[in-house]
Order: structure tokens, then sequence, then C-alpha cells
């Protein structure tokens, strides 16, 4: 029985997997066109375009840094402009 159990663990955690995929739609268009356009958003901030990062971001956008502290669309990209922020890793 000791040997069974990681093995029926791992068919719970599949069977899950699969059900949320099914629930929220696993790929829907929606979903899709939100990864796309936070992939534009990360290109663009690697590659310092802030222009074309201003014009994708919405304005009343709310960015929250890993501090917590909170930023406008303005003051973001103020930030990016001015700290040297740009130096990000690749994920």
């Amino acid at each position: 029985m000791k040997k069974l159990t990681p093995f029926v663990l791992l068919l719970a955690c599949i069977g899950l997997a699969n059900a949320q995929n099914a629930t929220f739609g696993g790929g829907s268009e929606d979903e899709k066109a939100v990864r796309q356009t936070e992939m534009r958003r990360f290109e663009l901030t690697v590659q310092k375009d802030l222009k074309a990062l201003a014009e994708l971001l919405g304005d009343d956008l709310t960015y929250t840094h890993s501090n917590g502290l909170l930023d406008g669309k303005e003051q973001y990209l103020a930030t990016l402009e001015g700290c040297g922020c740009w130096a990000r890793r690749p994920l």
C-alpha cells in the first residue's frame, strides 16, 4: 500500500490539472491574448522601448512593486527610465 500511495497522488494531481483546464478554458482565445500581451510587455521592457511600452500599457495601470509600493503608469515608466531597472534576467 505504501508503494501505491505516491502513484495514486500523482494520478489525482493529473486529474485535478485536467479538470482545471476544462473548467477554466485551458487555452481560450482570451487567455491566449492575455499571454501574448504579457509577452509583448516583457519584450518591450527588455528592449527598453519606453514609447511602445507606453502605448501598450493602459492609462489606468497600477503597478505593484515587489516591496509593495504602487505606481501609476507615468510613475512606472519614469521609474524604468530613471533607475536603470532595465536589467531583467531572462525567465
